[in-house]
Formats: C-alpha cells, structure tokens, sequence
C-alpha cells in the first residue's frame, strides 16, 4: 500500500513538474502577472460566496 501510494505521489510530482516546464515557465511576464490576479481574484470571490452562503445557513438554523 505504502509503496503505491509513494509512487502515484512521486508521479503525480513529475506530472506537475512537466506541467511547469512545458506550460507556465515559457509565460511571460505579463502575462504571469493577469494569471496571478485573476487567480486571486477567483480565490477571494469563492471565499466570500461561501462565508455569505454559510453565513445565511448559520442564521437560517439559529
């Protein structure tokens, strides 16, 4: 099982790392800086939709 499971993960790392290499290192500059917003962005926007729709879960059941 331990065996297994350290090769799925040391596979999936290499499957990351080719990621890296072939897709997001040649990305210029620029282009990293929309990527880094947008993606924060999204982060932020997720975060608050589930604190509002928590938030209106946790009023519903007091």
């Amino acid at each position: 099982m331990n065996r297994f499971v350290e090769k799925t993960v040391s596979g999936g790392e290499k499957g990351v790392e080719k990621m890296w290499n072939n897709c997001l290192k040649p990305l210029p500059d620029e282009l990293w800086a929309v990527w880094t917003i947008f993606l924060t962005d999204l982060s932020i926007f997720f975060t608050c939709k589930i604190n509002i729709i928590l938030s209106f879960a946790w009023q519903g059941e007091r």
